[in-house]
């Protein structure tokens, strides 16, 4: 669990706690010393949870994490691959029905998309909603349209 949780959690039971205690010792009649006294410790709970939202380990505001993890890549001759895209660039692509045989390249942001260069295949490749759209070129030049959608 995440400090910025733990803060938050400890706060509101700091707040039940004692809303229970002046409760039962019977402050009804100070109602402004409780509100102001539960107040405060809200307060306190929330800067603590605010001031500690930024450091997590996980980087924050990536703005690749979306394309990160498994594709199905569609060829337009029907073969399909299984393409995962790695935070550190690199890319590892298989035929869907042989896990055992798979190649490496990698894959870099580009204007409106993304680039994959995997063994000897290039591919330039267009945002389409959730979906990637292009043409995957071999090193002799021939191009086959293909799609990578989302696991």
């Amino acid at each position: 669990m995440s400090f910025r949780r733990l803060a938050m959690i400890a706060a509101i039971l700091a707040v039940l706690a004692l809303a229970t205690a002046f409760g039962v010792i019977q402050w009804a009649n100070k109602i402004a010393a409780s509100v102001s006294a539960l107040t405060g410790v809200a307060a306190i709970g929330v800067s603590v949870w605010a001031a500690r939202r930024g450091s997590s380990e996980a980087p924050q505001n990536d703005p690749h994490e979306w394309i990160y993890g498994r594709w199905l890549k569609l060829t337009e001759s029907g073969r399909r691959f299984i393409t995962e895209l790695r935070p550190d660039g690199s890319v590892i692509e298989w035929d869907e029905g042989q896990v055992s045989k798979a190649w490496k390249g990698t894959w870099s942001p580009v204007t409106g998309g993304l680039e994959l260069k995997i063994g000897k295949y290039s591919a330039i490749l267009h945002r389409s909603g959730n979906a990637f759209r292009g043409y995957e070129t071999d090193e002799d030049g021939s191009d086959s349209k293909l799609t990578l959608s989302r696991l």
